[in-house]
């Protein structure tokens, strides 16, 4: 029985999606390492903690907020809480680029490593690139630098069918994303919220 021309021209692009699908089904491996990390147990022994202890002195049980009004502000401050942090640096963020704001945050949080400073980073892995899986690699091999993705999908970034298709019949794994913005230095102050780390 001789083939009709057209099935071979139907039936390549066919396997080939299956092998793509397939592909996209491979999991992340989950067995690897990830040794326990705590947040700092007496911050009131560096600068920073002293500082707050000291307002919150004559306010016993209360917490104290400031508002920062503009995206420079807390830009700014987020900036100065590296530099003067003195044992750790807590980052939970949903963007990372590698641009001109990004390499900037990278650069100070480098440095704070350098000066002996725990950095801790937590990052929603779906928007990341291969250029912020270098930047994020490279502060990864530094002693006092931990980085860890959250990935909801259980899949490689690489795989968007895959993530595609998990999104469409399981949109409670949308919902499961990393949105959070948290920046927290010496755990003793902390800014929540505002934009992402992208200039």
């Amino acid at each position: 029985m001789a083939r009709h021309p057209a099935a071979g021209a139907v039936l390549l692009p066919l396997c080939l999606l299956l092998l793509l699908l397939l592909n996209g089904c491979a999991s992340i491996p989950y067995d690897y390492p990830r040794p326990v990390s705590s947040a700092l147990y007496r911050p009131e022994g560096t600068s920073l903690g002293k500082k707050i202890q000291a307002r919150a002195i004559n306010h016993p049980g209360a917490s104290g907020f400031h508002l920062l009004p503009t995206g420079l502000d807390a830009f700014t401050a987020r900036a100065i809480l590296i530099d003067r942090a003195e044992k750790t640096l807590d980052l939970q963020y949903y963007i990372f680029h590698d641009d001109l704001m990004g390499r900037f945050v990278y650069d100070r949080l480098l440095a704070a490593a350098d000066r002996g400073v725990r950095v801790r980073l937590l990052l929603d892995d779906w928007h990341q690139t291969p250029e912020t899986d270098w930047l994020l690699a490279t502060m990864a091999i530094h002693p006092n630098i931990e980085v860890r993705l959250f990935n909801p999908f259980g899949t490689h970034r690489r795989t968007f069918l895959a993530r595609a298709l998990r999104m469409a019949f399981g949109p409670g794994r949308l919902r499961g994303r990393l949105h959070n913005k948290a920046f927290i230095a010496d755990n003793s102050v902390a800014i929540v919220g505002g934009a992402q780390y992208r200039g």
